[in-house]
């Protein structure tokens, strides 16, 4: 990618020409490079369309990554077996097709924010001193910095019974190792962060689908099907740091903390314990500690910098999928496509913008309605004070059900017959 640009204003005469423009307003450039190389290999058998075989092997060269480092290599082996086609299946009439299957494989992924991920960088992005320029350094080298990897497992079932009810079972479990992340630095450095290869992580779950067709005649078609996915997240292996124990980082949005046995979908927050009835006052747990510093018990504060952080859910849902309605007849098709998800928790942040204390010109959610207004006033909104941090901090009060449905796609349509598009030399015809 190669970019320039200039503005220039004061133009005498309709042109788009930059000349003539008399005054030079701003001018900027900038140049990216990124190169990807890659070789792939891949073989299937097939035995009496029983058994089935393939495997895969590519190699991948990334500009991401220091020359050294640069390669990866990533490998795949699947196989499935039809037992409806087996000499035992045969005269059984209600099992259509029975196939076990399972693959396990590597993929790599280079995608990080920049191209330039291991290399040493300056910014000079408003670094400027009047007429002189200047540059500030904005990121560290880091000649390991290599592929992240992902291994992936999967096992499952497909089947067709009665010739009208189809799906499939799956269980998947997919290990990642040499995270890719943008770990934070000490304000010390003045720089913010580097990227390295952090450590792993571990997802596991189960994916269901079913179709079946409701209603299968001769000119009228009604097929339902739907789909559902569960899976946890953890995260295995973290750094270890200088004093022998594995790291843990908080991310750039501030709200979620990597660490080992946690999901990188667990929020890390002040824990919201509600609003004081005598005064108003936002209230937040905080441990109590003995003398050791180990945890004894639980309180509340009113001062958020008191507060203690914990893991307060996850925005992982317990299930999502999609539902899909098709209804054939006479040549007209209807489709409905719904997405879903159940459970998990969003941190909802235009929420927790509209529940200011007060700023001129600023909206307000209609739940400051429910403020705590006066001596024994029950609510969970805190009262109105100008610039009361502690009723706005961020906590687990702005965590919301993340569930939803979801209409994605509707569809009518209406085929003609073969006669009339034929008539009209045309292979088909159809309206949506």
């Amino acid at each position: 990618w190669d970019n320039i640009s200039a503005t220039r204003t004061g133009y005498s005469i309709p042109t788009t020409q930059l000349v003539a423009g008399a005054i030079a307003e701003v001018s900027t450039s900038y140049e990216d490079q990124y190169s990807i190389e890659g070789y792939l290999f891949r073989g299937e058998y097939n035995l009496s369309d029983k058994y089935y075989l393939s495997g895969s092997f590519r190699t991948d060269g990334s500009s991401r990554f220091f020359k050294d480092v640069r390669w990866g290599s990533f490998w795949s082996i699947g196989g499935s077996w039809r037992i409806s086609q087996e000499s035992f299946m045969k005269g059984n009439s209600w099992i259509n097709d029975l196939k076990l299957k399972a693959s396990f494989g590597e993929q790599g992924n280079d995608n990080i924010n920049n191209y330039y991920g291991w290399q040493s960088l300056f910014s000079i992005s408003g670094t400027n001193n009047a007429n002189y320029n200047g540059a500030v350094h904005s990121q560290l080298e880091n000649k390991a910095l290599q592929w992240e990897k992902n291994a992936n497992l999967n096992t499952g079932i497909e089947f067709e019974v009665l010739k009208r009810i189809t799906g499939s079972f799956e269980y998947f479990i997919r290990n990642s190792s040499n995270l890719l992340f943008s770990v934070p630095l000490p304000q010390s450095t003045g720089i913010s962060s580097n990227w390295q290869n952090i450590g792993s992580m571990n997802n596991k779950g189960v994916e269901l689908t079913l179709g079946v067709d409701i209603i299968k005649a001769d000119k009228l078609i009604w097929n339902l099907e739907f789909n559902v996915t569960s899976y946890k997240n953890k995260i295995t292996k973290m750094p270890v740091g200088s004093d022998g124990k594995p790291q843990e980082i908080i991310t750039t949005t501030g709200n979620k903390k990597l660490s080992e046995g946690h999901s990188i979908y667990d929020f890390w927050l002040r824990e919201w314990a509600g609003v004081d009835p005598d005064d108003g006052s936002a209230l937040y747990y905080m441990d109590v500690k003995d003398v050791d510093g180990n945890v004894t018990d639980r309180t509340t504060t009113k001062d958020q910098n008191a507060a203690g952080y914990y893991y307060v859910g996850t925005s992982i849902p317990k299930v999502y999928g999609g539902i899909t309605n098709s209804i054939s007849y006479k040549g007209f098709d209807f489709s409905l496509l719904v997405s879903y998800s159940l459970g998990g928790k969003m941190y909802d942040s235009n929420w927790a913008t509209l529940m200011h204390t007060g700023a001129f010109g600023s909206a307000w959610s209609t739940d400051i309605l429910n403020r705590w207004q006066k001596s024994g006033d029950v609510t969970n909104v805190p009262r109105l004070q100008n610039s009361y941090t502690a009723a706005t901090a961020a906590s687990s009060r702005y965590l919301t059900d993340a569930s939803y449905a979801s209409f994605r796609n509707i569809t009518l349509s209406y085929t003609f017959p073969a006669s009339i598009s034929k008539a009209m030399d045309m292979a088909s015809l159809r309206i949506l």
